[in-house]
């Protein structure tokens, strides 16, 4: 009898991610691995590294993209995380939430997610580059019991909270960047001890 290649104890491929634009197509997007049909999570580190290596080898004379879709937030755990979390501390999203419509969660959602705070995280790979993250859209919102999905200790198993959502970072033109984005690209560069504290004190 002939044996498979590689049985179920076989290591699982690596994920390999990968951005896609096809042709003149006005967006562009991340796709966590070559296959569809194995399930990949891109972590934060993974999200810079591929589209910094994207935005330096993509064709000239490709058009510009003005959007890259990201997928699930679930596929990307820091965003999905930070998500949940930014939603708990919201009092908007605790007293607003029980009656809001699908239009509603997507509206607040795509606010959090545009806010300084991560937006800055969503351009650090575009910085250098013509492009800028100027916000993030959204649709098809999930939410889950903040205790599975929140990083708050302690938090409620009854409180509901956005963990997952379909995300397409905005991009256009590089404004001048601010000091404070300066500042922690310098420390981040630098790698040097205190980087974060470096940044901290710029933002203050």
């Amino acid at each position: 009898m002939v044996q498979p290649l590689c049985s179920a104890a076989c290591p699982a491929a690596a994920c390999t991610p990968y951005v896609e634009q096809q042709g003149n197509a006005p967006g562009a997007v991340l796709r966590p691995h070559h296959s569809a049909l194995e399930a990949c999570k891109v972590s934060e580190e993974s999200y810079r590294r591929v589209l910094a290596e994207w935005l330096q080898t993509r064709d000239a004379a490709t058009p510009p993209p003005d959007s890259l879709a990201l997928g699930r937030a679930v596929e990307y755990p820091w965003i999905s995380r930070y998500l949940a979390d930014a939603a708990m501390h919201s009092a908007a999203w605790r007293y607003g939430r029980v009656r809001a419509t699908p239009g509603r969660h997507n509206a607040f959602v795509a606010a959090l997610l545009s806010e300084s705070t991560l937006l800055q995280r969503l351009d650090r790979p575009f910085v250098g580059s013509a492009l800028q993250v100027r916000g993030v859209a959204v649709e098809k919102v999930l939410l889950g019991p903040a205790s599975e999905y929140a990083s708050v200790s302690g938090a409620s198993a009854r409180l509901k909270v956005p963990f997952d959502a379909q995300l397409w970072l905005v991009l256009g033109p590089r404004a001048q960047d601010s000091g404070l984005t300066q500042a922690i690209d310098d420390a981040q560069t630098r790698g040097a001890p205190g980087g974060d504290e470096a940044a901290e004190q710029a933002h203050q």
